[in-house]
This record gives structure tokens, sequence and C-alpha cells, in this order.
């Protein structure tokens, strides 16, 4: 948990602002960041149940913990069958922005650049 963040969190980011057009890119990695916290929050909260109903009332922590580890086993393993099934990226084979911006602004950029 304590490197999600710095890993897997920018690695979605960069990945998904990639796939979209440069005008989209704020709203791709607003979403983004939105599922990925929402899931950490759902799942930290399905963990927490799953390790209270699960410790014969306190008693058996260890019990209780492995349940919690046994529910994350689950959502990893159902995340990559997900993942492997559904997830298709393309291969970018874009080079630069020019395919975004307009023709005119193109060519305008082009002669600010020569003189």
């Amino acid at each position: 948990m304590a490197l999600c963040p710095d890993l897997i969190f920018t690695a979605a980011q960069i990945i998904a602002t990639n796939s979209v057009k440069r005008h989209e890119q704020r709203i791709a990695g607003s979403l983004i960041s939105l599922l990925q916290l929402y899931g950490t929050s759902l799942g930290l909260g399905f963990a927490g149940t799953v390790e209270s109903y699960t410790n014969k009332k306190g008693t058996d922590t260890v019990r209780g913990y492995r349940g919690a580890l046994y529910l994350a086993i689950g959502l990893a393993v159902s995340a990559i069958v997900l993942d492997l099934v559904f997830v298709r990226v393309p291969k970018d084979t874009r080079e630069g922005w020019a395919e975004d911006v307009d023709p005119v602004q193109l060519a305008q950029a082009k002669e600010a650049t020569v003189t």
C-alpha cells in the first residue's frame, strides 16, 4: 500500500493521458485518479469488514488478518483476469501533437520558428 501511489497511480495516469488527445488529458488523468482512490478506499473498507467478522470477536487477530489477505488476493486475481480479457492498449504511432492542432495554427507556428 505504501508504494502504490508512487508506482501504480503514476503509471496508470501516464497510460490514460497518452491514449487520448491533448485537450482531453486533464479529464482522463482526473478520472483515473478518482477511480483509483475510490477503489483503494472500497478495498480497505471491505478488508476491514472481513477482518472484523472473521477474527472471532477480537480473540483471533491472525485469522482476521488472514481473511483480509485472502480477500486482497481474490481482488488482485480478478483484476488481473479482467485486465487480460478486456484491456487493450494500441501502439502509439504519433510523432508529436501535430494531429491535434489546426493546420493554420501549425503553419503559423512553423513560420514563427523559421523567422
